[in-house]
């Protein structure tokens, strides 16, 4: 298994479907599919986790660290202490450099592809649920159970250049999930209702998961004291190295933010009241119009409310942008 990633963009199924390294017995699920097992059970720390990327296939960034880190296991520089399922989404789209070729995948998820057209992002969504839900019931019940899907965003940020979309869920938050990933992204946006995406179907079974937003700069380039830090806290994630605690350089903990509505175009007479150029997580103050959807507004009730994902483009029945209050 010396490449996992270029395996999985040429299609191509490995000579072998199993084997092990000093530390882990590996197993070839599916294409872009793998199941790492440590060798010895006695030195599992307590959560099972999965890592994915690529759900939409032009958001390389995560895909490039996940196939860093699998390289790094299978050279033996890191050992593995815990049940890891990683996970290359949308492989069609990844091939292609699209986000998507027919249908969003991260919008598919909790059974949502059964109501898509027939492509393969419904086929994919539809296998990637299989194989999480196998991963987390082939695991004791005993152990936490883990879910970061990375992602990219190329939509420039007026502060906070990574962060974390929490899905919701109807028990609470471990504190020491929610601290380590302040140890590597810089904001906390938690969502109030279930949706379509990737960690909202892991949470269904009871999984602390997130999809972490990592900011590309300029024409697409990474940052890569993002991208390294990054990869070396998720080192420390699975191979039991001390997590939790923030780096020194962070000033303070992940600022945490809660969504307080959701501006979906529902009618062709709609209007966004804010530049195309909007960045992420630009504040506004209340009593400002943001959108006009047909004899329906969304004017700021709160001091100030903040936009996530603006995008005075969208579709009929698409998302147009989140607003965010932050937390006290």
């Amino acid at each position: 298994m010396n490449d996992f990633l270029t395996n999985t963009l040429n299609g191509e199924q490995p000579s072998k479907l199993f084997g092990e390294t000093l530390y882990f017995h590996w197993k070839w699920i599916e294409c872009g599919i793998l199941q790492l097992t440590p060798l010895d059970s006695s030195m599992l720390v307590e959560r099972d986790c999965v890592l994915s990327a690529g759900i939409h296939g032009n958001e390389t960034c995560g895909v490039e660290i996940l196939n860093q880190l699998l390289q790094n296991l299978f050279a033996n520089t890191i050992p593995l202490k815990c049940r890891l399922l990683v996970i290359f989404g949308n492989i069609d789209a990844l091939r292609a450099n699209k986000r998507f070729l027919f249908c969003d995948m991260n919008r598919m998820f909790g059974g949502r592809w059964q109501n898509c057209a027939s492509s393969c992002e419904r086929d994919r969504a539809a296998l990637l649920e299989e194989a999480v839900v196998d991963f987390w019931n082939d695991g004791d019940d005993g152990r936490e159970r883990w879910h970061l899907d990375l992602h990219t965003t190329f939509k420039g940020s007026y502060q906070h250049t990574s962060f974390g979309i929490l899905p919701a869920r109807a028990t609470s938050w471990d504190e020491g999930f929610l601290g380590w990933l302040g140890t590597i992204v810089e904001a906390l946006v938690f969502h109030q209702s279930q949706n379509g995406t990737f960690s909202n179907f892991s949470s269904q079974f009871n999984a602390f998961s997130c999809t972490v937003e990592l900011e590309t700069g300029p024409h697409g380039k990474k940052n890569f004291y993002e991208f390294n830090h990054i990869q070396s806290e998720l080192e420390k994630l699975i191979s039991g190295g001390q997590i939790g605690k923030p780096p020194p350089d962070h000033k303070q903990p992940a600022i945490r933010y809660k969504v307080k509505h959701q501006i979906t175009r529902q009618r062709e007479e709609f209007n966004l009241y804010f530049p195309l150029n909007t960045l992420n997580f630009t504040p506004f103050t209340r009593g400002t119009l943001i959108a006009q959807d047909g004899d329906s507004n969304y004017i700021v009730q709160n001091e100030t409310e903040y936009i996530l994902f603006p995008n005075p483009a969208r579709s009929l029945g698409k998302r147009a942008g989140l607003m965010l209050v932050k937390e006290c």
